[in-house]
């Protein structure tokens, strides 16, 4: 059984190639995380002034939208969006299944 000669190759240039994809995805995790970053500071810069004229068309006699209750619930929906949000970019440690034991491929008798 200690005698068993377990066979190898070299990685074929697909898998190669394939490592190198994944070797750079992870490269640019950051670069990706500071674009997400950039958008989400934009955003919450640009949801005042869009408060700000909301309330402006809702506001007083001569408000421009008179439906109050469509605004309010578009609000509604948009904080809802934020909390959903924060809960999806903060990071939670989960498990990973292992895929079991993985037995080397043997070469074939000749």
């Amino acid at each position: 059984m200690d005698d068993d000669i377990v066979y190898s190759a070299p990685p074929s240039k697909s898998d190669e190639e394939l490592e190198k994809g994944f070797v750079t995805a992870i490269i640019d995790q950051p670069k990706l995380l500071d674009e997400l970053a950039k958008q989400l500071v934009t955003l919450g810069l640009a949801i005042p002034g869009l408060y700000a004229t909301v309330l402006k068309f809702i506001g007083g006699d001569d408000a421009v939208a008179k439906s109050a209750g469509l605004i309010i619930g578009a609000f509604v929906f948009w904080r809802s969006g934020r909390g959903s949000k924060r809960l999806c970019l903060h990071a939670e440690a989960k498990p990973v299944r292992s895929p079991g034991r993985i037995f080397p491929a043997k070469a074939p008798s000749t």
